[in-house]
């Protein structure tokens, strides 16, 4: 009998455990680009209608008071937009991902940094021998940021000399950028098990402990 009640005990457990364990989904949405550096040598162009957009997920809401925290193990998948290139999870590389959040666990500030290589430069994987593509979003407040404004930014770069890019080449550079105001982010919790998936479990659960509490 009491074997029955530690069991039954465990089922309720688990089914309120189910409904409310969450995922998290973190939305930032940027403003229009108000500045846009056009190279003939790079096709295509960024507009003023352009901004950075995206989202990020994590397998729970991040906690209170994070502070200057390198988030980049908790990711579970990630895409974001400039307006021209899209970055996702597995296939760019992440440069820099740190958040601090509030009281609320809400982002107040961060630092993201994505880019795409086609090939990299042997000598600075951080310079291109072909491509290199980048977006940026970032409050300004990290260390190393100070006096940084607050910054949105998509660049791509095409290096046109025969041998290779040994740096930037700022004549074949495309940029959109909006700089000294950050848009916004939205956070979604995502229940990992549907409540009224778990609402039988707990139902059965409940009734059969009240069954054994009549019986004694």
């Amino acid at each position: 009998m009491k074997k029955l009640a530690t069991t039954l005990a465990t089922m309720a457990f688990c089914a309120v455990t189910a409904t409310s364990a969450a995922a998290a989904t973190y939305e930032y949405v940027g403003l229009a680009f108000d500045t846009i550096v056009d190279s003939a040598a790079v096709p295509g162009t960024y507009t003023t209608s352009d901004k950075i957009s995206g989202s990020f997920t994590t397998a729970a809401l991040l906690p209170e008071y994070v502070t200057s925290t390198d988030i980049t193990g908790l990711l579970t998948g990630f895409s974001f937009t400039d307006g021209r290139n899209t970055y996702t999870m597995g296939v760019d590389e992440i440069v820099r991902f740190e958040v601090i959040t509030d009281a609320s666990g809400n982002i107040a500030d961060w630092t993201i940094e994505l880019q795409n290589i086609a090939v990299p430069n042997s000598l600075n994987p951080f310079f291109p021998d072909n491509n290199f593509k980048r977006l940026i979003t970032r409050s300004g407040f990290f260390a190393g940021e100070v006096g940084t404004p607050k910054w949105d930014q998509g660049i791509e770069l095409a290096c046109t000399e025969p041998t290779g890019c040994v740096g930037f080449n700022f004549a074949n550079w495309d940029e959109g950028r909006r700089t000294g105001a950050n848009g916004s982010w939205a956070v979604d919790p995502t229940p990992a098990v549907p409540l009224p998936a778990g609402l039988p479990i707990l139902a059965s659960a409940l009734l059969g402990l009240g069954l054994l509490r009549r019986r004694r």
